[in-house]
C-alpha cells in the first residue's frame, strides 16, 4: 500500500513539474503553509527558504491582491461551493522577476468551516505577454483602421468634386486606392517596420517603369521611412506619376523624369528628408486652371501629415515637385 501511495506521490510530481506546475497546502487552523520545490521557484524562493501566508502576499503585485483575497473568501465560504481559481502577479522575493500565475485549488470542510486549502500554481507569463502582444496588435490595427478609413473617405470627397461624371470618378478613384494598396502591400511584407524609399518610389511607378524604364531615373539613398511617410508619399508619386503620363514628361517619348531624395543635416534637430520630382522633355507646361485633388495631395496633404513643406512648380520645361520634412519620419536601416 504504501508502495503504491509513492509511486503515485512521483507521477503527480513528474506530472506538475512537466506542466510548470507547483503544488501547496494551506492549514487554515494553524496557518501553516507548504510549498513544493516549484512553488517556491515561482515566487523567486530558495528551496529552503521558510514560506508563510505573509511572504504569499508580499510578494503578491498589489495590484492582483484585492481579486485573489475575494478569490480566496469565495473558496472558503461553505454555503458558495466554489472553487479557489485566481490569476495574479508575483514579483520574486529574491530575483525580482515579475510572473504571472493561474492557482487553483479547493477548501476542505470541517463542520460547515474551512480547515484547510489545497491546490496548485502554474506560471503563465509567457502566455500573458502572448496576450498583452495581441492587445496592442488589436488597437494597432483599430488605430491604423481609423487613420485608412479616413484618408480614403478624403480621397472619396475630393475625387468626387474633380470627377466630371460617375465613370470618370470610377476611374480616379480605383487608380488612388490602388496606390495606397500598393503602399501597405510593402509594408505589411515587412509587420509595417517601414518601407525603403526606392521600393515605395518604384512600387508606386512599376506601370510606367514597365513602359518608360529609359525615361525614368530613380536615384537615392538608401532610406527607410515610417508607415505614415511612406503611405502619404506614396499617394504623391501616384498623382505625379498619373499627371506626367496624362498631360507631362511620360505623355511623349522624348520626356524625362528624375526622381531623387538624401538626407540633409547632421544633428538630429536639423535632419531632413529632402525629396523632388522633376520633368524635363515634355510638353509646354500649361498651369491648370483649378487645384484637382492630385494638387491638393502633392502640395498640402503630404506636407501637413508629415510635418513638412511641399513645393509644387509648373515650370514651362517641367513640373516640379519638392517635399522636405523632418527625419523622424525616417527608421534605422
Amino acid at each position: 500500500m504504501e508502495h503504491s501511495l509513492r509511486e503515485s506521490e512521483d507521477r503527480l510530481r513528474l506530472a506538475l513539474a512537466s506542466a510548470d506546475t507547483g503544488a501547496w497546502d494551506w492549514d487554515l487552523t494553524s496557518g501553516a503553509l507548504t510549498w513544493d520545490t516549484r512553488m517556491r521557484a515561482l515566487w523567486g524562493l530558495n528551496a529552503d527558504d521558510p514560506v508563510s501566508f505573509e511572504v504569499f502576499v508580499t510578494a503578491l503585485n498589489p495590484l492582483d491582491r484585492e481579486a485573489t483575497f475575494a478569490a480566496i473568501e469565495r473558496a472558503q465560504d461553505p454555503t458558495a461551493n466554489a472553487e479557489y481559481d485566481v490569476e495574479y502577479r508575483v514579483n520574486g522575493v529574491r530575483d525580482g522577476i515579475e510572473r504571472w500565475v493561474a492557482a487553483k485549488g479547493r477548501a476542505h470542510f470541517s463542520a460547515g468551516k474551512a480547515v484547510r486549502m489545497t491546490g496548485t500554481a502554474r506560471d503563465i507569463t509567457d502566455r500573458k505577454r502572448w496576450e498583452e502582444h495581441i492587445q496592442l496588435l488589436m488597437r494597432e490595427v483599430t488605430h491604423r483602421s481609423k487613420n485608412l478609413l479616413a484618408v480614403i473617405q478624403a480621397m472619396a470627397r475630393q475625387t468626387k468634386l474633380a470627377s466630371r461624371d460617375v465613370n470618370d470618378f470610377e476611374v480616379r478613384f480605383s487608380g488612388r486606392l490602388q496606390a495606397l494598396a500598393a503602399s501597405h502591400d510593402l509594408l505589411v511584407q515587412r509587420n509595417w517596420h517601414g518601407v525603403s524609399i526606392s521600393e515605395l518610389v518604384r512600387s508606386q511607378l512599376a506601370h510606367y517603369l514597365d513602359q518608360h524604364a529609359s525615361q525614368i531615373a530613380i536615384e537615392g539613398q538608401g532610406l527607410i521611412v515610417t508607415p505614415e511617410a511612406a503611405q502619404n508619399i506614396g499617394l504623391a508619386v501616384h498623382e505625379l506619376s498619373t499627371n506626367a503620363a496624362k498631360y507631362g514628361a511620360l505623355s511623349v517619348p522624348e520626356g524625362r523624369v528624375a526622381v531623387s531624395w538624401s538626407r540633409t543635416g547632421n544633428g538630429s534637430e536639423d535632419a531632413r528628408l529632402h525629396m523632388s520630382w522633376i520633368e524635363s522633355g515634355g510638353p509646354e507646361v500649361v498651369p491648370p486652371s483649378r487645384r484637382g485633388f492630385g494638387h491638393v495631395v502633392t502640395e498640402q496633404l503630404t506636407a501637413r501629415a508629415l510635418q513638412g513643406k511641399a513645393n509644387l512648380r509648373f515650370e514651362r520645361d517641367g513640373v516640379r515637385w519638392t517635399l522636405d520634412i523632418p527625419a523622424s519620419h525616417l527608421l534605422k536601416s
